[in-house]
């Protein structure tokens, strides 16, 4: 009976907690007036409709985002074939408030993967692990300027 006590305890505790993730859903309150990108399509049109789509009233800011993508073979088998690839993601950004630059960083993510012997399937991962890195480094963009605002 004594067990049965502790663990509706800890689960009414647990419950509340309220806990909420941190990311997930907010809006910021800053926006952009102009958001310039050079690069990598792709990546580029993610980063910048999540961006968009985050950010809402209150300080105003540019931004100028240049990516460059760079996919490498890092190992590979006896015949020549690849067996590991890396891929590196660098992104530079300007932050402007009233012509003036507030903010300059550059970010840099890697990842490494297995090849996989069915090409539309490798295309298919490499696009899923772009979209998570354009979402991460978005994120870190938003909490950046977040930042400067608060």
């Amino acid at each position: 009976m004594n067990k049965f006590f502790k663990l509706i305890f800890s689960l009414f505790l647990f419950y509340g907690c309220s806990y909420e993730p941190i990311l997930v859903n907010k809006n910021y309150n800053f926006s952009f007036n102009n958001i310039e990108t050079i690069g990598e399509k792709k990546i580029n049109n993610y980063i910048k409709n999540k961006l968009n789509n985050r950010s809402s009233g209150g300080a105003r800011f540019d931004i100028f985002i240049v990516t460059k993508k760079n996919k490498e073979i890092i190992s590979s088998d006896q015949k020549g074939d690849p067996l590991v690839f890396e891929l590196t993601v660098v992104l530079n950004y300007n932050v402007k408030k009233d012509e003036k630059e507030v903010l300059s960083k550059s970010l840099k993510k890697k990842i490494s993967y297995n090849n996989i012997k069915d090409k539309f399937e490798l295309s298919k991962y490499e696009e899923n692990i772009l979209i998570n890195i354009s979402d991460n480094i978005s994120d870190e963009i938003l909490l950046t300027i977040n930042k400067l605002v608060e």
